[in-house]
């Protein structure tokens, strides 16, 4: 973060100004003239010396403040990642229920009537939002951006396989094409890829490190919905395609 950088900048200039000031008010003085000159300089220079001390003391009371506030935030972070695996089993659970639906829609594009139901919409998970949050609060930027990505691929998410399976009502006057159907089923693998990242962080075997998504990826997340790539035609070429498309776009 901006302030940890400044702050560390600050500290290691506050400790080479007090090197500067160690050596005036000391070293220098006692090779010029001994103790009775050290004496002299301290005297002459009394009101400033009460003035340094007292900054120097505040400084280093407010570095061991920071420090412990820091391990008690690193404290909170582990008891709050220690329920996050639950978490994420509970959301591949429910993307592999969507993926069954957006399966079934997909083939229903092939057909001439609705295959899906309202009734048939996954329910999200309850307890995820509150983990989530709790993460999210307490973890460094770089893993707070993934978490808070996840959250808001999540919402779009629930919002058009809900919409979907409203268009899909046998008197709507919408046309649910395939395209879009493949379409979300790429985002939903995007989600279970985002989720698979997660887990070897969540049970403490690694720190995180955020990484792009390649073909692999995707490609272990459609197996986990339960979703493989011959059975969805074209699923492979869009993925890759894709994938090339967000890399251009991040240089």
């Amino acid at each position: 973060m901006l302030i940890d950088r400044f702050l560390f900048s600050a500290n290691w200039l506050l400790f080479a100004l007090t090197g500067l000031y160690a050596y005036s008010m000391l070293l220098h003085p006692w090779l010029k003239g001994g103790w009775k000159y050290v004496h002299a300089v301290w005297y002459d220079w009394q009101s400033l010396n009460v003035g340094i001390l007292a900054f120097l003391a505040s400084v280093i009371a407010f570095n061991i403040s920071r420090h412990h506030a820091a391990q008690q935030r690193r404290r909170e972070l582990v008891a709050a990642r220690s329920f996050l695996p639950e978490s994420l089993s509970e959301l591949s659970e429910y993307l592999r229920r969507c993926s069954v639906v957006l399966c079934s829609a997909y083939s229903g594009t092939k057909q001439t009537h609705a295959q899906l139901s309202q009734d048939q919409l996954p329910r999200l998970p309850s307890g995820y939002k509150e983990i989530f949050s709790r993460c999210i609060s307490l973890a460094d930027k770089e893993l707070a951006e993934h978490l808070s990505y996840i959250l808001a691929c999540l919402q779009i998410h629930h919002a058009r396989i809900s919409s979907l399976l409203e268009e899909q009502r046998p008197n709507s006057r919408f046309v649910v094409t395939r395209h879009n159907v493949l379409t979300y089923i790429y985002r939903l693998g995007e989600l279970q890829a985002l989720v698979n990242n997660t887990f070897d962080y969540a049970r403490g075997e690694k720190e995180f490190i955020a990484k792009p998504l390649d073909f692999s990826s995707y490609k272990t997340a459609y197996a986990n919905l339960g979703t493989h790539l011959h059975n969805i035609d074209d699923l492979e070429d869009f993925t890759k395609h894709a994938i090339e498309r967000n890399a251009k776009q991040n240089i």
